[in-house]
């Protein structure tokens, strides 16, 4: 793969503080394997003094196999390597939902019981505790406090409803810290916390920081006690229009004030190798809608003059089944686990991410409560909590945009007649051009 004009300025940069926006499919990781190579075999930099951060095991074990002898780490795996000791007990989610029905089902008062039955009326039980355990996230990983939570409960914007949930939220995270503290416990945002304030050091000269557009202030925190510890260079590289991990900490305004923070040097990789020019001229349109992305004009070699395609079907499965016979390359994505009928990998936007197909077919675009966008990813308290506002389904849209994006070639979007999302009425008023309908 030949580099661009982008990609080598990025890969011979000498700037101590650098951002990369790399928008979808524009060779991201490859230009980090370079940047690594460039240090290594030009600047003869030791290998033990470079490190790379991603967000997932999937990312770095991906990462690993095309590079050796140099760290690639989680954040997580990096609190721990950093901490030296073993932790008594790590909480995953799995054991945080378990804490929230024991907690809930035998241990609220007769106060709490009233709350969460009002609460409760017009929500399910289980996007209770999902909601719950996401907003448990996003506190701690944007070092919340209880204080802050009661400035929360006061505000005016908030409703009755909210209000009871504010109470209940406080109670449960008041028991869950008891509990933890009670046998030395942590979960995965105590380990980034107790590391940033450790007094360990780890001697890695050259940093470099995958999906930064996932970071938290936490793990921020870390990423500047690395680079204090040992006055180290930074490089960091994401897409604002593929942040979508906000119910899990993720802040945005971190990514935005990324320049002003460190006085660092923007790059940019706009040369998409995967998409063509219209389907990522419509998705650069329709993400832009967002008023606090970062504008950036892509780039293609590739052209597919009408690049989606709307299919209103009668039985989905059925549907779907039809299409994929032509293909031997396809992926079917859902905007909730919930959505797949026993289609083959399906795959969730969130788990898509970083992946790519030559056909992409996206099931669930009903204006429905689950829908796409889903209706309750409108959290006014996760928001409070990051500071950060933005317009209805923002990140819904983000999520969208990663969607479209998986896709070499054509996207279908599976729709039925009269129940059309705001996201596919948007498409059919704004891009008609780049739209074919096809109907069962």
């Amino acid at each position: 793969m030949s580099l661009t004009e982008e990609q080598q300025r990025i890969i011979k940069a000498k700037d101590k503080y650098m951002m990369v926006i790399a928008g979808a499919g524009c060779g991201k990781t490859f230009t980090i394997l370079k940047r690594v190579e460039y240090l290594i075999n030009e600047l003869n930099v030791n290998k033990e003094s470079i490190l790379i951060i991603s967000f997932t095991n999937n990312t770095v074990n991906d990462i690993k196999k095309k590079i050796k002898d140099v760290d690639v780490l989680t954040f997580h795996k990096l609190a721990i390597k950093l901490l030296g000791s073993k932790v008594n007990k790590l909480i995953t989610d799995y054991d945080l939902k378990y804490y929230l029905n024991e907690y809930f089902l035998h241990n609220l008062t007769k106060h709490q019981r009233k709350y969460l039955k009002y609460y409760l009326d017009s929500n399910d039980y289980q996007y209770f505790i999902k909601r719950m355990i996401s907003l448990i996230n996003i506190y701690k990983a944007n070092n919340g406090n209880l204080y802050q939570l009661s400035l929360i409960y006061l505000d005016n914007i908030f409703n009755k409803k909210e209000r009871y949930f504010i109470k209940l939220f406080y109670a449960f995270l008041k028991f869950y810290t008891q509990e933890l503290n009670s046998f030395n416990g942590y979960d995965f945002n105590d380990l980034i916390i107790k590391a940033s304030s450790s007094k360990n050091k780890l001697c890695y000269q050259y940093i470099i920081v995958d999906e930064f557009q996932d970071t938290s202030l936490i793990r921020l925190n870390l990423l500047k006690k690395l680079v204090n510890d040992n006055n180290a260079s930074l490089m960091v590289v994401g897409d604002d229009y593929q942040s979508i991990y906000q119910f899990s900490g993720s802040n945005l305004n971190i990514f935005l004030d990324f320049n002003h923070e460190f006085n660092a040097k923007t790059y940019y990789l706009t040369k998409t190798f995967r998409n063509s020019y219209e389907l990522v001229n419509v998705a650069g349109l329709f993400i832009m809608k967002n008023r606090l992305q970062i504008k950036k004009s892509m780039l293609s070699d590739k052209h597919l003059r009408k690049p989606i395609i709307i299919y209103y079907f009668q039985d989905l499965k059925n549907s779907v089944n039809k299409i994929i016979t032509n293909y031997d390359d396809y992926m079917i994505l859902g905007r909730n686990h919930e959505d797949n009928l026993d289609f083959n990998n399906f795959y969730t936007v969130h788990a898509s991410k970083g992946l790519e197909s030559e056909v992409v077919i996206i099931i669930n675009n009903q204006d429905s409560y689950l829908g796409f966008p889903n209706k309750i990813n409108n959290d006014k308290i996760a928001s409070y909590l990051i500071n950060f506002n933005e317009i209805n389904y923002a990140e819904e849209r983000r999520l969208f945009y990663v969607a479209l994006t998986r896709s070499k070639n054509e996207v279908y979007l599976m729709v039925k007649h009269h129940e059309e999302s705001i996201f596919i009425k948007e498409l059919i008023k704004d891009y008609h051009d780049y739209i074919v309908f096809k109907e069962e």
